[in-house]
């Protein structure tokens, strides 16, 4: 249940550190996962930046999490 609290806790910080960065463009957050809808011309930009805030969730812990991107006209491809 700790460490199931922690990831849960981690998410909620991404999430709210993304949202500070860039506006309300979160889909869904499932469990490990958040989609998000942007332009064609900013996936780069939120890419690097989601993958800041997600290998490192806490800037005052020395805790990283592992990352997997996907990208796709649709959520469900």
């Amino acid at each position: 249940a700790i460490m199931q609290g922690s990831v849960a806790h981690a998410m909620n910080s991404v999430m709210v550190n993304f949202y500070e960065r860039h506006g309300n463009i979160i889909v869904t957050e499932q469990h490990d996962s958040i989609t998000i809808a942007t332009n064609h011309s900013m996936i780069s930009a939120v890419i690097k930046s989601m993958s800041e805030i997600m290998y490192k969730p806490f800037d005052d812990m020395d805790i990283t999490m592992p990352l997997k991107v996907s990208i796709g006209k649709s959520w469900n491809k």
